[in-house]
């Protein structure tokens, strides 16, 4: 019984990837600025993960994670220049969400 419960949980979460780019107002590379992707529990309504990088010289930067298949992942940038969040990511997914700084 309980390697069948360990197949369940494995089961509900999926290999996720997202990368983008962030830019300016001016629609420059932001180099050096902190991305954050974090999960949104709608249950608990609340952020229950985050994982932080930081973009490259050319504003890249890129996630791999496995994802809860019941919770929203979104990535977010806040910096000097400005800040912008993504729509939700699609779990089990390559996606691309470029990150354009207001």
């Amino acid at each position: 019984m309980a390697l069948l419960s360990i197949g369940v949980l494995a089961s509900c979460k999926k290999s996720t990837d997202v990368s983008g780019t962030v830019t300016s107002i001016r629609n420059k590379p932001v180099a050096g600025v902190t991305v954050t992707l974090g999960e949104d529990n709608t249950f608990k309504d609340k952020v229950a993960y985050s994982d932080k990088t930081t973009t490259d010289n050319l504003g890249h930067y890129k996630f791999s994670f496995s994802g809860k298949s019941n919770r929203d992942y979104f990535v977010t940038c806040l910096c000097d220049s400005g800040q912008q969040s993504s729509s939700t990511l699609e779990l089990g997914k390559s996606n691309t969400a470029d990150l354009h700084l207001q």
